[in-house]
C-alpha cells in the first residue's frame, strides 16, 4: 500500500499544481494551454498506472486466465514489434528482426504481447542511440524469445529486483525517465502463468537481453 500511495501521490500532486495554475484568471491563453495539456498528460498516467495494478491483482488471483492455445508465435512478436513502431522511429532507433518464418507452439497471443511490448517500451526508453534485435529459436525443450538493447544496460545485483513491482534501477540515467516500474512485473507473471519464465542478462552501459521462454509442451 505504500509504494501504490507514493506511485499515485506524484502525478495527483502534478495534476493538482497544475490545475491551480491554470484558474488564474490573469493567464494568457498559451500558458492556460500549456497547463491544461500537462494536466491531460498527469491524468494518462493515472489511468496508466490504475490499470497496470487491476492488471496485476486480476492476473495474479486468477480473474483473468491467460489461454494457451495453438498459435504462431512468430506472428505475435511481429505484432508485438509493430505496435511500438512510432516510438522507435520518435527516437531514431532500429529494430531488428531475427525470426523463421513460422513456428507454431502453444501460448497466449494476446497476453504474451502483452509481455513483449511491456520489454520492448522498456528498450526503448532506456535506449538513446543504437536499436533493438529481437530473435526467436528453439530447442527440444523450450523456446526463447530475445529482446536485446544497446541502452543503460544493469548492474548485476538489479537482475532479479527489476521484476519486482515498482522498482525502478537507481542510476542517474534511469531516475530522469518516467516508468512505474510494473511493466516487467506485469510481463513475468503472463510468463509464469504459461508455465515460462523470463531472465535478464546485462553490463552497465553496454545494453540488457531479456530472455522469454515458453515450454514446447505444456500439458
Amino acid at each position: 500500500m505504500s509504494d501504490i500511495s507514493h506511485q499515485l501521490k506524484t502525478p495527483l500532486a502534478s495534476l493538482k499544481l497544475h490545475l491551480e495554475l491554470a484558474e488564474d484568471p490573469t493567464l494568457n491563453k498559451e500558458d492556460h494551454a500549456a497547463f491544461l495539456i500537462e494536466c491531460k498528460n498527469q491524468t494518462e498516467k493515472l489511468e496508466w498506472l490504475t490499470d497496470a495494478l487491476l492488471k496485476i491483482a486480476r492476473l495474479e488471483t486468477g480473474l483473468i486466465t491467460v489461454k494457451k492455445v495453438p498459435a504462431d508465435l512468430v506472428k505475435t512478436v511481429r505484432d508485438s514489434v509493430s505496435s511500438i513502431t512510432s516510438q522507435v522511429i520518435a527516437k531514431g532507433l532500429t529494430v531488428t528482426e531475427q525470426l523463421p518464418e513460422t513456428l507454431e507452439i502453444l501460448h497466449d497471443p494476446v497476453w504474451t504481447k502483452e509481455a513483449l511490448c511491456n520489454i520492448l517500451d522498456n528498450a526503448i526508453k532506456y535506449t538513446e542511440s543504437g536499436g533493438i534485435i529481437v530473435t526467436v529459436d528453439e530447442s527440444p525443450i523450450y523456446t526463447r524469445v530475445e529482446i536485446t538493447d544497446t541502452g543503460i544496460g544493469l548492474a548485476p545485483e538489479e537482475y532479479t529486483k527489476v521484476f519486482a513491482r515498482f522498482y525502478r534501477v537507481r542510476s542517474d540515467e534511469s531516475q530522469r525517465i518516467e516508468g512505474t516500474g510494473l511493466g516487467l512485473t506485469i510481463a513475468r507473471e503472463i510468463m509464469r502463468q504459461q508455465d515460462g519464465n523470463i531472465t535478464v542478462s546485462s553490463e552497465s552501459g553496454k545494453g540488457c537481453t531479456f530472455s522469454l521462454f515458453l515450454p514446447v509442451a505444456v500439458k
